[in-house]
């Protein structure tokens, strides 16, 4: 991929949105599961897909990965996408590094607004190991919920202290008064990250 900077254009529809949109997509879908060669995971994450060949990048669009498998993934774009182009994916694992698909589009349809539902497949088949850094965390799994609870809480406080701390100055209060409260935002540790 070339060095140049190409922006990224945004879906600019949030989270609770496209988590939302893609709820109903997988309610309604069913028209290319004949299509499918492997099983399905629901991702719920953002990536970036390019468009370009290496080295000379077009454009890198925000989406929404609404499920992968080791064949392909499916993902939110806000353009149309022609079946056969060719195109990259890079999304972040669970375990936080990125991982780049070359993929190829084989399907695109418009759902909502500027919203298009597009199915990729993966020139390489992804091994079961990076399917699942790339699926969603399965909370019902009680030790998946075992482990993602110290993030849960950190979260929590962040965003606790981070509304007390918006409400203060909204107020108009001291800086005094809210001085303590970003101090002790800065000094929350990040929980330990489970093993692999």
């Amino acid at each position: 991929m070339s060095d140049a900077i190409v922006p990224i254009h945004r879906l600019r529809l949030t989270r609770s949105e496209l988590e939302r949109l893609a709820q109903i997509i997988e309610q309604e879908e069913g028209t290319y599961s004949e299509l499918r060669i492997a099983e399905r995971l629901n991702a719920s994450r953002p990536a970036v897909l390019i468009q370009g060949r290496p080295g000379e990048i077009v454009s890198r669009h925000e989406v929404y990965l609404r499920n992968i498998s080791r064949s392909g993934a499916a993902i939110l774009h806000t353009a149309f996408l022609p079946s056969q182009q060719d195109c990259y994916l890079v999304v972040i694992g669970t375990d936080r590094t990125p991982l780049t698909l070359e993929a190829t589009v084989v399907r695109c349809q418009h759902t909502a607004g500027h919203i298009h539902d597009v199915g990729l497949r993966f020139a390489e088949q992804l091994t079961g190991g990076q399917t699942t850094l790339l699926s969603a965390i399965d909370a019902s799994d009680p030790e998946t919920e075992r482990a993602v609870m110290p993030f849960r809480e950190a979260l929590a406080r962040c965003r606790g202290l981070a509304d007390e701390v918006c409400a203060l100055v909204e107020s108009g209060a001291s800086a005094e008064q809210v001085l303590p409260l970003l101090n002790e935002l800065r000094r929350i540790e990040p929980p330990d990250r489970p093993a692999a």
